[in-house]
């Protein structure tokens, strides 16, 4: 750079010129810059007219008014349909009116009704020239009707060499869109429209064929012109279809004097910007194609690009001249170089720094307690900091109460256990949560020992354990020499590192302190399980309860033992799954079973049950539902209780004496009212609910 300096001194007329000429370069390419982009955002813009534009045209001519009466009449009208039939008279008066009074709102010259067969039935011309008797089959428009398709097709009159464009719609059978294609719905208009929109877009517009060929355009003089090469093969294609008439039968076409393809395109010395979309109007043979034309030499004026030339001319000049300024400031460039070689020393050091403390952290995070957790920042601190002497005190759970003694570094053991918020200097930082910085000797501070001597600290810092605002202790640092406002800023990340991870040991603990105590919880839960499950194994009666869900949840040995069955085959089962009750009784005891858990109600009734052993068994049959501490249903407690024997010897009683009928009857009640106390005695004391009344009877 110092010779570059030195060579522009000497030679202040060659640095000029080369300024100058870099300048004029400078401002042409600004100038051309200004051109292209210009020229992009107007293609753009042309871009978004030209689809617009096709969506016009479309509105116009398919998704128009026109179309859409035209498909009308095919859907719906009787006498069209009658007419495509070949059913009456053509030209039918009533029929010839109606056609009329279609085509004057849309400016239509005709419209006719197309048979099947591709011959026109009835027509109405507004010149009197009626199509009427006209084989129209080999026509697109026609083929697409009898397919079910609407569409448009533009053409060149054979007769009067004028072009034309036919809205065609295909007549239903029925009025509905499924059903058979009879014939076709044709309005004839001319270009007047298509040529009006073409005549307020852009520069130029051109409408092309899906075979090439210009069937309206601004210029209007490129009608009929044909876009790209005019070969023998393409030319008889055209003729074939008779769709332009007879402008190519005895004449080689005029091709366009500009080319279609989208971008920009030179047209008599001048830069257009080109653009096109389709227009699909299901021409069986393809697209066809709308293309806009944009002068750029008017819309992007030379004006424009001058101006743009001079200020990149004054741009250039102007740094050149800031460059020459630089060159004479070499020196301080030097300087600042300087400069920036000592910030990327203090980069280092820090990108250091920051490594020695993600490392602290890393160490603090595989801490297995609040004092390991203590110890192991104090000793991280003596190698990040220099710290010679310190201490961590700790809230036990909150910031409340007194601070413990977590641990300590290189000092005797006559330190506090115990510090209270407020208590000294590093319980003063607590309450006023900042830190505090000592940096005066004093003779009250305990001096840094060693095996050579002692000495006291030039500094101590006192700094809050804050976490979210949060005390959790205090920390109290010695050290060595001043305390340098560079390492301030590692020794508060530290401190928050320190307060993160005492929170998390704290709730590590309060997490195993819980895990515990549920632990403890369960195992006497258990304990309960089983002796409930012992005490209900004790009642002599078949005890079952079930759950919400009517499936069983548990039963006694004395159920297992007079079924026949073990509780592990019913638990989860339903009533419905018992096989060894009729089918009868187990859709009732379902049914009751949903009702009595439900309404928390009680069930007492005599049933003949069939026993494990094949009997058939007389039983009393209780069953009560309860409920949850929050008042929903829980379940349900039933039992059976056989009193086969008792109806036996009631019935033999019945052949005695009334007295000593009576007297038995007595005796009876008092017995089924035992066995309900006892069950219910027993059932209180397994912590459920009596499942009978507390007073009942016979």
């Amino acid at each position: 750079m110092s010779w570059l300096a030195a060579w522009i001194a000497r030679r202040p007329g060659v640095t000029w010129i080369l300024i100058l000429s870099m300048s004029i370069a400078l401002a042409l390419a600004t100038g051309e810059h200004f051109r292209s982009e210009h020229e992009r955002a107007r293609l753009i813009r042309l871009n978004t007219l030209v689809e617009r534009s096709a969506v016009e045209l479309m509105a116009l001519t398919l998704n128009g008014n026109a179309m859409g009466s035209v498909a009308m009449l095919g859907l719906i009208d009787p006498k069209v349909k009658q007419d495509a039939r070949q059913e009456g008279a053509p030209n039918d008066p009533g029929l010839l009116a109606m056609l009329e009074s279609v085509g004057h709102p849309y400016e239509a010259e005709g419209v006719f009704v197309v048979a099947g067969h591709g011959v026109v039935r009835t027509s109405w011309d507004s010149s009197g020239n009626l199509a009427t008797g006209l084989n129209v089959a080999f026509r697109p428009y026609f083929q697409m009707a009898m397919q079910g398709r609407q569409s448009i097709y533009a053409a060149v009159s054979l007769s009067t060499g004028r072009r034309a464009i036919y809205f065609a719609a295909p007549v239903f059978a029925e009025p509905v869109a499924t059903a058979a294609r009879i014939g076709a719905m044709v309005s004839r208009t001319g270009p007047g429209q298509i040529d009006r929109l073409l005549a307020s877009r852009a520069d130029m517009a051109l409408l092309l064929s899906p075979q090439g060929v210009v069937f309206a355009a601004n210029p209007s003089e490129w009608i009929g012109f044909l876009e790209g090469e005019p070969t023998p093969e393409r030319l008889d294609a055209i003729r074939d279809l008779k769709q332009f008439g007879k402008l190519f039968d005895n004449r080689s076409p005029e091709l366009l004097p500009v080319a279609v393809a989208p971008g920009y395109q030179l047209f008599e010395g001048r830069r257009h910007a080109v653009a096109s979309a389709k227009v699909s109007w299901n021409d069986p043979h393809g697209d066809w194609r709308l293309v806009l034309y944009e002068d750029l030499t008017r819309s992007v004026p030379l004006a424009g690009r001058v101006r743009e030339m001079v200020i990149g001319g004054l741009v250039a000049l102007a740094i050149w001249v800031l460059i020459l300024k630089m060159l004479r400031g070499h020196h301080a460039q030097e300087v600042a170089a300087a400069k920036l070689q000592a910030y990327a020393t203090r980069q280092e050091v820090s990108a250091r720094d920051k490594s020695r403390l993600a490392t602290a952290s890393l160490h603090m995070q595989q801490a297995k307690g609040i004092e390991e957790l203590a110890r192991i920042f104090l000793h991280e601190a003596h190698e990040l900091l220099g710290m010679m002497q310190g201490a961590i005190y700790a809230f036990p759970t909150s910031g409340t109460g007194s601070m413990r003694l977590a641990a300590s570094f290189a000092r005797e053991r006559d330190l506090p256990e115990e510090l209270m918020p407020g208590q000294g200097l590093l319980g003063q930082c607590v309450v006023e949560r900042r830190a505090l910085v000592l940096t005066a000797p004093s003779e009250h501070l305990k001096a840094i020992r060693s095996g050579l001597g002692e000495s006291p600290p030039e500094a101590v810092v006192l700094m809050p354990i804050l976490l979210n605002d949060v005390v959790l202790g205090a920390v109290e640092m010695a050290m060595f020499g001043e305390v340098c406002p560079e390492s301030g800023a590692i020794r508060e990340e530290m401190v928050a590192i320190l307060a993160l991870n005492l929170e998390i040991q704290r709730r590590n603990r309060d997490a195993e302190r819980l895990l515990t105590a549920t632990a403890a919880a369960e195992r006497v839960k258990s304990g309960q399980l089983v002796f409930q499950q012992a005490l209900v194994d004790t009642i002599p009666y078949p005890v079952f309860y079930k759950g919400v869900d009517t499936r069983f949840l548990g039963f006694n040995r004395a159920y297992e033992e007079t079924f026949n069955t073990r509780r592990e085959q019913l638990v989860g089962k339903r009533v419905l799954d018992l096989d060894y009750l009729p089918e009868a009784d187990r859709l009732a005891y379902q049914a009751e079973d949903e009702s009595v858990i439900a309404s928390g109600g009680t069930v007492r009734r005599e049933v003949s049950m069939p026993y494990g052993d094949g009997s058939m068994r007389e039983t009393i049959y209780y069953a009560s539902g309860f409920r949850l501490p929050d008042g929903a249903p829980g379940g349900m407690v039933g039992t059976f209780i056989d009193i086969s024997d008792m109806r036996h010897s009631e019935r033999m009683l019945m052949r005695m004496s009334d007295i000593g009928f009576n007297r038995l009857v007595k005796t009876s009640q008092q017995r089924i009212r035992a066995l309900e106390v006892e069950v219910n005695q027993l059932a209180m004391a397994a912590g459920r609910p009596p499942p009978y009344p507390l007073e009942t009877g016979l």
